[in-house]
């Protein structure tokens, strides 16, 4: 697609799927950019900056406007199926935030006392077979 612009950035081949056929689908055409590498080496998406879905330029207000059109009738459904849709309260998840910083010195202090238990170890050894020798 020539002259492309990018409508938005996707973490997930599976959002930017289905963005992009819902766009398809209301006439205006787009293209996923790194569709590739997310579906072979999906670690690497973070690196490129995420999927780009890309449009043309003149569609770009007409493919916002139909994006939230999009959002706002679905709410409106699920609201008329489901009732009254609040917000739920996300957890704080403060064992988690804190869980890496606390808990990564630890394989580096456990390595460096083994390091150093075997190198006492092998000294030890060492001396004795020099004791014995002499």
């Amino acid at each position: 697609m020539t002259g492309a612009v990018v409508l938005e950035r996707y973490s997930s081949i599976e959002e930017a799927l289905v963005v992009q056929n819902f766009l398809n689908a209301h006439g205006i055409e787009s293209q996923i950019d790194c569709a590739y590498h997310a579906q072979n080496d999906w670690l690497i998406v973070p690196a490129l900056g995420g999927i780009r879905l890309l449009i043309k330029p003149q569609d770009k207000p007409g493919a916002l406007n139909e994006i939230e059109r999009g959002k706002s009738e679905a709410k409106r459904n699920l609201e008329h199926r489901w009732g009254k849709l609040e917000p739920m309260p996300r957890p704080r998840r403060l064992l988690r935030k804190w869980s890496f910083p606390l808990l990564y010195p630890a394989p580096i202090l456990l390595y460096l006392a083994l390091a150093g238990l075997l190198t006492v170890l092998e000294n030890r050894r060492k001396q004795r077979l020099k004791d014995s020798l002499s």
